[in-house]
């Protein structure tokens, strides 16, 4: 067949003419994706798209779906013209295009994929949610970093945070041990959160909500999932976290961490594919994550998250400076960050990460359990910071990230937030503040427990003066559940770790009690710290009772050892002021 004005042309030997076989159905367009080198052409009609479908499309066993959009295929023509569009479609120059963005690795080494390959005659897919084309100019970028964010530590961090995501990737390509981290800004609105955030995204792509990097919390999980999918180190940001009230946002925090959605299946039971990611989300709000009541206190939830609370921006018009220039001008600085990474040896970069795990190991010594598993992503921000550095915009224009007064800004947060990390410790003060509060329903003897039906424990004076309360099992699990933290046995084998919980065994957590050979039902035992006696009445009374024992029995040994008695001294007392008189 041959394609003419008219159509698509077939020379008849029996009439020895041309006959019209079908309209001039063309392939207009022809698309390898990478690294899957899937190919999809475009099927026009006089100049319009009708369809977009891979090349078996065009097979003579299914080119006849050409008729659902219009097109007059049908048995008889339906062979030759699948040969003939065959044809075409092979000779076609190729685009290649792709889906994932970011640092990926298609079996032949990292590449970087933004708005077009860094390696690679490649181009980003129209169908993208990201927008990564640069806009604007880096001079106009380094100008407002050099007047605005130059000096500002938080800030800096800010811009650091936007180019971590395809570190975090690097390392984990390497074979590191680091997950898919949020990092939540939280703070009034004077403080400047969603400029830092906006100042993250803008290193690599639009900062814009219109098919940037900037969205929202108020959306589905299976939206947010499908937000991040193929992302591999591109800094995503979801804005208020106060409207995420319809998500288990303890559940999606799990399952961004670890980059790859749970099993699916299609309306059939088919299992799907499951989508994948391996970068940095950004996330801000008024209230941190664990002040959602949605969000589930555990020990789980706080090694996946960041949480800071700083004021980034100095002033409403430095806030208003920054986002005037970043709003025209983005998407410069990741790229090059990315071919930094690229084109340094892979032991040096690993060198330098490894170096940065080491000192923040002797600063950060006995901060807690969690600062030691999240060590790893803090190196990986000094590590960004330090290529960063390194790029050829930052050289060029004389600026820098100041990486000591970021390791500082990074180590001194970790140790203020530390206390609130830890589960036992975050567990203990609001067991105290929740034993203060009901003390009316704990007993001075553990023989009444049975007697009293809204007793959640008793009060035990030690041998050493200590105080104790003995707290009902079922109640400890009631306080849990209401205070929103996960599992009952996880949070009191934390506090008996902390040695708040006292034990007699070494694999049980609960005691034991019983009165008068009846078992009243398991306890635990918490030990009272002595600063807050003063706020359990029991204790006090049971301090003052020990008090007027004491003095009782010092009067009455003073008074055994005299030789005249108390009576006869008052007689005596008395007599002598009648002389008086």
């Amino acid at each position: 067949m041959e394609l003419k004005e008219g159509g698509w042309y077939e020379y008849n030997p029996k009439t020895k003419k041309e006959v019209l076989v079908a309209p001039p159905i063309r392939i207009s367009k022809k698309r390898v994706f990478s690294p899957s080198n899937k190919t999809v052409i475009e099927i026009s009609l006089n100049g319009q798209k009708i369809h977009e479908d891979d090349m078996a499309i065009l097979s003579s066993r299914r080119i006849e779906e050409l008729a659902t959009y219009g097109l007059p295929v049908h048995s008889r023509n339906k062979v030759a013209l699948s040969a003939a569009l065959m044809d075409m479609a092979f000779n076609l120059p190729e685009t290649t295009l792709y889906e994932q963005v970011g640092l990926i690795n298609d079996g032949n080494g990292l590449d970087y994929y933004g708005d077009r390959a860094l390696r690679k005659d490649a181009e980003l897919d129209s169908k993208s949610p990201y927008n990564l084309s640069p806009s604007g100019s880096a001079e106009e970028w380094m100008k407002m970093f050099k007047e605005q964010v130059e000096g500002n530590t938080p800030l800096e961090f800010a811009v650091v945070l936007g180019v971590s995501g395809v570190v975090l990737t690097y390392l984990k390509d390497a074979g590191k041990d680091v997950f898919c981290p949020v990092v939540h800004i939280s703070g009034e609105s004077s403080t400047g959160k969603t400029t830092a955030a906006k100042l993250a995204l803008s290193t690599a792509g639009s900062p814009k909500s219109n098919k940037g990097l900037f969205d929202n919390w108020n959306a589905t999980s299976n939206a947010i999932i499908g937000k991040l999918s193929n992302n591999m180190g591109i800094p995503v940001c979801f804005d208020e976290i106060s409207a995420s009230n319809n998500l288990s946002i303890t559940d999606l925090i799990y399952t961004i961490s670890e980059g790859v959605e749970r099993s699916r299946s299609d309306v059939n039971g088919v299992a799907r594919p499951p989508r994948h990611w391996s970068t940095i989300v950004l996330s801000t709000g008024e209230m941190g994550i664990d002040e959602l009541p949605s969000s589930k206190k555990n020990i789980g939830l706080n090694i996946r998250t960041f949480s800071f609370k700083d004021t980034f921006t100095n002033s409403a018009q430095q806030s208003e400076n920054i986002k005037s220039v970043i709003h025209d001008n983005y998407g410069h600085i990741l790229p090059q960050v990315a071919s930094e990474l690229l084109e340094t040896p892979v032991n040096t970069i690993l060198e330098i990460y490894d170096e940065a795990i080491e000192t923040l190991k002797n600063s950060l010594t006995g901060s807690s359990d969690v600062a030691d598993r999240l060590i790893n992503h803090y190196a990986a921000f000094l590590l960004a910071a330090t290529t960063l550095n390194c790029t050829s915009t930052f050289e060029k224009h004389d600026v820098s990230i100041n990486e000591e007064e970021l390791f500082d800004f990074l180590v001194n947060h970790e140790k203020n937030v530390s206390k609130q990390r830890d589960l036992a410790q975050s567990a203990f003060v609001l067991l105290i503040e929740y034993l203060i509060n009901n003390q009316n329903k704990i007993v001075d003897k553990k023989s009444d427990v049975p007697h009293r039906t809204e007793t959640i424990g008793f009060f035990e004076q030690g041998t050493h003066e200590e105080y104790y309360i003995r707290i009902l099992r079922n109640d400890f699990k009631k306080f849990c559940d209401n205070n929103g933290f996960q599992g009952h046995t996880i949070v009191a084998r934390a506090l008996k770790d902390k040695k708040y919980f006292l034990t007699n065994s070494s694999d049980r957590t609960a005691m034991q009690e019983s009165t008068d050979g009846e078992r009243i039902g398991s306890f635990y035992k918490l030990l009272i710290p002595k600063e807050n006696y003063g706020d359990f009445e029991y204790i006090e009374n049971q301090k003052s009772s020990s008090i007027l024992e004491n003095n009782q029995k010092l009067i009455e040994e003073h008074n055994s050892n005299s030789a005249v008695s108390p009576f006869k001294q008052t007689i005596d007392s008395i007599e002598e002021d009648l002389k008086g008189l």
